[in-house]
């Protein structure tokens, strides 16, 4: 005994030496919280991917994430096209057009690290109802923030692709040729 300080001589004495060790446990546990918290591994559930296409996602720049997303929409059905040349100056936050189904989907696909806020699936929904498209789809190489979800949860119309379901929809297609995946302007009437 002998610690210096009174309380925790108290404390000694009513639960003996095995306090020491529930302390060391208790900062363990906090330690490695808020490791798991810095490497992203507790934003909302968000589990960073891994694999050939996740792989693939992270080294892209902006515009071959386009491609990775128009690509993983087609594994999943969707006929695209991109929104590019000068139509892309004035798109509303749309890079991508999708249909599935005989309706329309609105894409914007964000290559963030940091959570996409709700002000970017709030704008791309409003694009989705000044055109009348009948849903829309924002494809991010990360997570969504907290605020983003919440919003879009109970919002049948709205569709949100993190980096983990891009790379599900894109296991098993040759990313390589995402590049070639580009569409002709004829692709989605």
């Amino acid at each position: 005994m002998g610690s210096g300080f009174p309380l925790w001589e108290l404390v000694e004495q009513l639960y003996g030496q095995t306090v020491r060790y529930w302390w060391l446990l208790a900062g363990f546990v906090v330690l490695s919280v808020v490791a798991l918290w810095a490497k992203g591994g507790l934003v909302g559930g968000y589990r960073k991917p891994k694999g050939p296409a996740a792989d693939a996602i992270a080294r892209a720049d902006w515009r071959e994430f386009e491609r990775l997303t128009g690509l993983a929409l087609r594994e999943a059905g969707y006929r695209v096209r991109e929104n590019s040349g000068t139509a892309a100056k004035a798109d509303g936050g749309v890079d991508l057009v999708a249909r599935r189904d005989d309706k329309l989907y609105l894409v914007q696909c964000k290559h963030l690290r940091s959570p996409v806020s709700v002000k970017v699936v709030r704008e791309l929904y409003g694009e989705m109802a000044a055109r009348g498209a009948d849903g829309c789809i924002v494809a991010s190489s990360g997570p969504f923030g907290k605020p983003a979800r919440e919003w879009a949860d109970g919002r049948r119309e709205v569709q949100l692709l993190d980096g983990s379901a891009l790379a599900r929809m894109l296991d098993g297609a040759d990313v390589s040729n995402a590049e070639d995946e580009t569409s002709h302007p004829g692709d989605v009437p």
